[in-house]
């Protein structure tokens, strides 16, 4: 059972758009005030899961495909206090992902 406190912890998705930045896919999310929080999941990351050379847009299917699964990470990050510097707090990377929760 998830207790209250968690539920006050968790993000929720600001909308549907993403951007592709140099550095990965990103995407907005909002806490519990309704703050935005910017997101990012690594190029590196995503490459990893999908194996291969992808290009940026297979990668950005694949973020389409897998979006839910990359929020519920970045919400548990954020839960956790596990912030990044930078243009991006919430930074998923290669060892936030477990590759069996994936499509490709």
């Amino acid at each position: 059972m998830v207790k209250p406190e968690e539920i006050e912890l968790r993000l929720s998705r600001l909308n549907k758009y993403y951007g592709v930045e140099p550095e990965g896919i990103a995407f907005g999310m909002l806490d519990r005030n309704g703050t935005i929080v910017k997101c990012l999941v690594t190029y590196e990351a995503i490459t990893e899961r999908m194996g291969g050379v992808p290009t940026q847009e297979q990668q950005a299917e694949w973020f389409v495909a897998n979006r839910s699964h990359v929020e519920t990470i970045a919400s548990e990050k954020f839960a956790a206090g596990a912030f990044s510097a930078g243009e991006f707090p919430i930074r998923i990377e290669t060892q936030n992902l477990n590759q069996g929760q994936f499509d490709f």
